[in-house]
């Protein structure tokens, strides 16, 4: 179920969960950048913003959430364009949001990027998306969020399409 490689002598991977950002010898630009974003989604200059694409695991994943917040209209070909991100962390923030996102009519591009970074080796990316079904309504869209997540092997993905079932069919 747990596709990130063990921890080793308190070092983290670079594909592990990132830990809590602190101020000790962490860089936290990703976590504040992110964070600032969500506040204010312009205030991250372009500039800023290339410098956390070509930063670590992170600041990229970091980037990603910047990019989803200023919902300029070339966003979704950033996000395509940084999909190809060699770490699974960072493919999976951004599967958690375009699955987030109410589609549009005839968004098939939006499906067809979730759908190709579902098809990714390992479970990460698939229970971060299963993370965003309960919390999101039962509606279409999320219907077919759910759709893509069926017949994954993941026990945690399992439990939460369970869940969003039973929440879509009351019995």
């Amino acid at each position: 179920e747990d596709d990130r490689p063990p921890l080793t002598a308190g070092t983290a991977s670079p594909t592990s969960v990132p830990p809590t950002p602190s101020f000790s010898d962490e860089d936290v630009r990703g976590s504040a950048a992110a964070a600032l974003a969500a506040v204010r989604p312009d205030a991250i200059s372009d500039e800023e913003l290339w410098d956390l694409m070509r930063g670590n695991v992170y600041q990229r994943a970091a980037a990603v959430e910047v990019v989803s917040g200023k919902k300029s209209a070339n966003r979704f070909d950033v996000l395509v364009a940084m999909s190809r991100d060699t770490d699974p962390w960072v493919r999976a923030v951004i599967a958690r949001q375009i699955a987030r996102e109410k589609p549009v009519d005839g968004d098939i591009d939006r499906a067809n990027l979730l759908r190709r970074l579902l098809a990714n080796e390992g479970t990460l990316v698939a229970r971060m998306v299963a993370s965003t079904i309960n919390s999101s309504p039962p509606d279409d869209g999320t219907d077919k969020v759910v759709g893509m997540l069926r017949g994954n092997f993941s026990a945690g993905v399992r439990r939460a399409i369970a869940a969003y079932d039973a929440k879509r069919n009351p019995e």
